[in-house]
């Protein structure tokens, strides 16, 4: 894949393994199927998907009409549900060939995992079934999973297993600095409004 970006699509019963860096993935209508995601620089967006398993690094994920999806996730910022329901989350348990020098490549900091810190844009639509969401952690089930052995020795940053085990703790939220988020809408029209100030000032002479 070589940092490229990727969509997938229209999947059912399918196992995609992309055990490389990329900048940014979308998966879209997909039911049924297994996904792991290596390492992912940028966004991970997950739409109109259901009833999948998803193990993936990024820096940020996000879904949207989804549901029964159970997620085993790194995030470098607070994960986002919009419109989604039945949405468990764990942490992140894969080894991999090159998976850390994948991290390096993708910019992510595996001691800064804020995968807990989810914030549901539509917790208050009457419209959409509950539970919106589910945090497995620190409860979560799960041991660290090797794939791809075919391609070299399974590895991953020792972070990732000392989370997993409970040596470590999970990051505090990006959007507070706590852990608990605060309204997100709130912080994306700050980030706007600096960027526009940052792009102003760069078009001064």
């Amino acid at each position: 894949v070589q940092g490229q970006q990727v969509q997938m699509e229209y999947l059912k019963n399918c196992k995609v393994y992309i055990l490389d860096e990329v900048d940014s993935i979308t998966v879209d209508d997909c039911e049924d199927t297994e996904i792991i995601i290596a390492a992912c620089e940028g966004s991970i967006f997950l739409r109109t998907c259901k009833n999948c398993v998803v193990t993936a690094a990024c820096k940020q994920l996000r879904t949207r009409d989804c549901e029964h999806l159970d997620i085993r996730l790194f995030a470098g910022t607070d994960p986002v549900i919009e419109s989604s329901h039945d949405i468990a989350f764990r942490p992140f348990n894969l080894k991999a060939p090159n998976l850390i020098k994948n991290f390096k490549e993708a910019r992510l900091d595996p001691k800064v995992n804020r995968f807990p810190h989810v914030y549901d844009f539509t917790s208050e639509d009457p419209k959409i079934p509950k539970p919106h969401l589910v945090l497995k952690y620190p409860e979560h089930d799960l041991q660290m999973v090797s794939v791809g052995a075919q391609f070299g020795t399974p590895e991953c940053p020792p972070e990732i297993v000392d989370l997993l085990e409970y040596r470590m703790e999970p990051a505090a939220s990006s959007e507070s600095g706590q852990n608990k988020s605060y309204n997100i809408k709130t912080g994306a029209k700050q980030w706007q409004e600096m960027a526009n100030a940052e792009e102003e000032e760069e078009e001064k002479p």
